[in-house]
């Protein structure tokens, strides 16, 4: 359709309007094809809104799942430090326990035996 200007002569003016009318009664039988379809389930709108749904999700879903595997590499991260501290400090005490004992044998003259696991 070309553009208007008010410079047009009459037939011009008049091919105008009748383009204009039957571009909007083209577009009302369109309207009228998803109307009766309920809009949601017309096939060109369906298939559009279902990719659009998959790409928005898809991509809030990954933004959030990055924030939650953050965290849980942090809490992870100082639950294996506050465990490695502990076992560090349980080893030196079962060691500084075991040099006691075997303090105490040799003063009672009783041989010390270390634990042997059953194999």
């Amino acid at each position: 359709m070309p553009g208007f200007s008010s410079e047009m002569s009459d037939d011009e003016k008049r091919h105008q309007l009748a383009c204009a009318v039957w571009h909007a009664m083209e577009c009302h039988q369109v309207m009228e094809e998803f109307a009766e379809a309920k809009f949601v389930s017309h096939h060109l709108i369906s298939s559009v809104f279902v990719r659009f749904l998959a790409e928005e999700t898809g991509a809030n879903f990954s933004a959030g799942l990055a924030v939650t595997l953050s965290e849980l590499r942090g809490i992870v991260d100082e639950l294996r430090k506050t465990q490695e501290k502990t076992t560090r400090g349980l080893s030196w005490r079962m060691d500084n326990h075991t040099e006691n004992i075997k303090a105490v044998m040799k003063k009672a003259e009783v041989k010390y035996v270390p634990y042997a696991k059953n194999d």
